[in-house]
Protein backbone atom coordinates (compact mmCIF):
# COMPACT_ATOMS: atom_id res chain seq x y z
CA UNK A 1 0.00 0.00 0.00
CA UNK A 2 1.40 3.36 -1.01
CA UNK A 3 0.92 6.17 1.46
CA UNK A 4 1.73 9.79 0.88
CA UNK A 5 2.01 12.79 3.12
CA UNK A 6 2.70 16.47 3.02
CA UNK A 7 6.08 17.58 4.31
CA UNK A 8 5.61 18.93 7.82
CA UNK A 9 6.36 22.58 8.42
CA UNK A 10 9.57 22.65 10.39
CA UNK A 11 11.19 25.23 12.62
CA UNK A 12 14.60 24.52 11.07
CA UNK A 13 15.69 21.62 13.26
CA UNK A 14 15.57 19.04 10.44
CA UNK A 15 18.38 19.65 7.91
CA UNK A 16 16.45 17.90 5.12
CA UNK A 17 13.64 20.45 5.29
CA UNK A 18 15.79 22.97 3.40
CA UNK A 19 16.86 20.50 0.74
CA UNK A 20 15.41 21.58 -2.61
CA UNK A 21 15.02 17.88 -3.52
CA UNK A 22 12.39 17.47 -0.81
CA UNK A 23 8.97 18.29 -2.16
CA UNK A 24 5.49 18.28 -0.70
CA UNK A 25 4.87 14.96 -2.48
CA UNK A 26 6.25 12.47 0.03
CA UNK A 27 5.60 8.72 -0.03
CA UNK A 28 6.07 6.16 2.70
CA UNK A 29 8.84 3.65 2.00
CA UNK A 30 9.18 2.03 5.43
CA UNK A 31 7.08 1.43 8.51
CA UNK A 32 8.67 -0.21 11.50
CA UNK A 33 7.72 -0.79 15.10
CA UNK A 34 11.13 0.55 16.20
CA UNK A 35 12.39 4.14 15.95
CA UNK A 36 15.93 2.77 16.22
CA UNK A 37 15.44 0.58 13.11
CA UNK A 38 13.98 3.58 11.30
CA UNK A 39 17.04 5.68 12.21
CA UNK A 40 19.33 2.99 10.79
CA UNK A 41 17.32 2.79 7.56
CA UNK A 42 17.28 6.60 7.37
CA UNK A 43 21.08 6.59 7.56
CA UNK A 44 21.28 4.10 4.70
CA UNK A 45 19.13 6.31 2.49
CA UNK A 46 21.01 9.47 3.44
CA UNK A 47 24.30 7.72 2.62
CA UNK A 48 22.94 7.28 -0.91
CA UNK A 49 21.99 11.00 -1.04
CA UNK A 50 18.27 10.35 -0.80
CA UNK A 51 16.41 12.99 1.21
CA UNK A 52 14.33 11.32 3.89
CA UNK A 53 11.95 12.33 6.67
CA UNK A 54 11.44 10.20 9.77
CA UNK A 55 8.06 10.53 11.44
CA UNK A 56 7.08 8.74 14.60
CA UNK A 57 6.12 9.09 18.20
CA UNK A 58 9.13 9.75 20.35
CA UNK A 59 11.53 10.17 17.42
CA UNK A 60 13.01 13.30 19.00
CA UNK A 61 13.09 11.95 22.55
CA UNK A 62 16.39 11.07 24.25
CA UNK A 63 15.27 7.43 24.44
CA UNK A 64 13.15 6.91 21.31
CA UNK A 65 10.60 4.11 21.41
CA UNK A 66 7.54 3.24 19.40
CA UNK A 67 6.64 2.94 15.74
CA UNK A 68 8.15 5.10 13.02
CA UNK A 69 7.76 5.68 9.31
CA UNK A 70 10.17 6.94 6.65
CA UNK A 71 9.03 9.21 3.84
CA UNK A 72 10.92 10.21 0.69
CA UNK A 73 9.99 12.46 -2.24
CA UNK A 74 8.05 10.42 -4.79
CA UNK A 75 10.81 10.75 -7.39
CA UNK A 76 13.17 8.82 -5.04
CA UNK A 77 10.66 6.11 -4.09
CA UNK A 78 11.90 3.34 -6.39
CA UNK A 79 15.55 3.84 -5.49
CA UNK A 80 14.77 4.05 -1.77
CA UNK A 81 12.75 0.83 -1.85
CA UNK A 82 15.58 -0.92 -3.71
CA UNK A 83 18.15 0.18 -1.10
CA UNK A 84 15.93 -0.85 1.80
CA UNK A 85 15.19 -4.23 0.20
CA UNK A 86 18.94 -4.87 -0.18
CA UNK A 87 19.59 -3.97 3.46
CA UNK A 88 17.59 -6.92 4.77
CA UNK A 89 16.81 -5.08 7.98
CA UNK A 90 13.81 -7.27 8.79
CA UNK A 91 11.44 -4.43 9.59
CA UNK A 92 7.74 -4.35 8.79
CA UNK A 93 7.65 -2.78 5.34
CA UNK A 94 4.50 -1.18 3.99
Amino acid sequence: MRRSARAPKSRGEDPTCHDERVSDDLVSVLWTSSVVEAEIAKGRLEAESIPVQLMGEGADDPFPVGPAELFVPSKFEEEARRILAQSGDGSDRS
